[in-house]
């Protein structure tokens, strides 16, 4: 059997949102913010020690709030964002900003 780290994800949120929560050591330093693009759900995950909350707000979810489209890709102003589709792969993209 496939250890969580290598199971796919899922297309429930909140099964994603535990899956990743469960592999931290220190899950409670880990935080969610639930946010809807169009008719689309999303979720943003963050260490509480590593991140500029206020930045965070302003230029993440802010624009997200404000998007009137569709794809990540033209609100987020991110130079590499990555979608992925394992546990794994997900926690790395955490460990490497």
């Amino acid at each position: 059997m496939a250890n969580r780290e290598t199971l796919p994800t899922s297309d429930d949120l909140e099964s994603n949102i535990r899956g990743l929560t469960d592999m931290f050591k220190s899950p409670g330093d880990i935080y969610s913010r639930e946010f809807r693009l169009q008719e689309m759900k999303g979720c943003i995950l963050y260490h509480i020690a590593y991140t500029d909350r206020e930045r965070l707000q302003n230029s993440v979810l802010k624009p997200l709030q404000r998007a009137t489209e569709n794809r990540l890709e033209d609100v987020l102003p991110i130079l590499d964002l990555k979608r992925v589709h394992d546990f794994h792969s997900a926690a790395e993209g955490d460990e490497t900003g």
